[in-house]
């Protein structure tokens, strides 16, 4: 562990998070708040939390504390997990992921094990950062429109030197990304930092967590992963300002915001009776079969009195759509 070393600004530790004494002599810091992800205990993964794709004869178990991630035997099989909920990227501090992974061998052909945040749509990641064994080659990875940017093992500019070598041992590997740079970690070292100053690195910073086990070229053995933990945190605190919107009479579906967020609370009058106003966490109209209901009133009985529900910053992971059905009623909803 390194320790931080006193400079201009205040004290800069070897993540580049400060820490600095403000004109008035107030010391300030940055709090890390975690936003999801959590232990790998019991005995099932929960799927309220992950998304499992096991293809065939693979599978995603947990076993003594450790998630299991195995291709199975089927030719070209692969293993995938993401969070179900996505981290969302505040704009003003970094977010970082830390996952405890532990790989059984250094590496086997025809096999990639990656693990780290990223969209996963159909077979690929779309989005976001990872580590990456693929055969014996340990690499890092970003992702952006689909397209992947591999940082070779021996071209490193960390702590480490050129190269990191993941072994048999589990290491905390961590991965600090912002829209300008990303620095990707193994047991609080830096491995690799990516300046994205010219363009950028990636197309959407509101990412889930992911990992998966992959085999192709006919590789039909099994190969597994392990991981103890996966957590996303901010930099900072949980609190920002909301914002508001207000919605009347009939509505099929309006779409308050496009990406992540919580809402605070919600103010209902001019009820007509059987009114019924929903919330979804979807950016898509008409608003999908199946989309998740965040709340819901059911049939409401007239009521020209206006009242409160609290929202406590329930979260919404892809967007918050609001539907106003049967009857009119009036919906004043602060959400951020």
């Amino acid at each position: 562990m390194a320790y931080p070393e006193q400079n201009i600004n205040g004290f800069k530790d070897h993540y580049g998070t400060q820490q600095y004494i403000a004109p008035n002599g107030e010391l300030v810091s940055v709090p890390l708040y975690k936003l999801i992800g959590d232990v790998f205990t019991g005995t099932t993964l929960d799927t309220n939390f992950w998304t499992i794709s096991t293809g065939t004869g693979g599978a995603a178990s947990i076993i003594a504390g450790e998630l299991i991630l195995d291709t199975g035997t089927t030719a070209n099989n692969a293993t995938e997990i993401t969070s179900v909920r996505t981290a969302r990227f505040s704009g003003l501090a970094p977010n970082k992921i830390r996952i405890v992974v532990q790989l059984p061998d250094t590496g086997v052909a025809n096999n990639s094990r990656h693990w780290g945040m990223g969209v996963f749509n159909g077979s690929i990641i779309t989005s976001g950062a990872v580590f990456q064994m693929n055969g014996t080659n340990f690499e890092l990875v970003t992702y952006k429109a689909g397209v992947a940017a591999t940082i070779a093992n021996g071209t490193f500019n960390g702590q480490y030197g050129k190269t990191f070598a993941p072994g048999l041992n589990s290491h905390f590997y961590e991965i600090i990304y912002q829209p300008r740079q990303v620095i990707w970690l193994a047991d609080n070292k830096i491995i690799h930092t990516l300046s994205a100053a010219s363009i950028t690195w990636t197309d959407e910073y509101h990412l889930p967590i992911h990992m998966g086990c992959e085999n192709s070229g006919g590789l039909a053995q099994s190969v597994t992963m392990k991981s103890r933990i996966a957590t996303v945190a901010r930099f900072g605190i949980s609190d920002m300002l909301p914002t508001s919107a207000f919605i009347s009479g009939l509505n099929a579906g309006q779409i308050l915001k496009n990406t992540p967020g919580n809402i605070h609370s919600i103010t209902f009058g001019a009820i007509t009776n059987n009114a019924v106003v929903t919330f979804y966490d979807t950016a898509t109209l008409p608003i999908p079969v199946g989309a998740r209901v965040i709340w819901s009133t059911g049939g409401m009985a007239s009521n020209t009195v206006p009242f409160d529900i609290a929202g406590d910053k329930s979260p919404f992971h892809i967007g918050l759509t609001i539907a106003i059905t049967v009857a009119s009623a009036n919906a004043w909803v602060k959400y951020e």
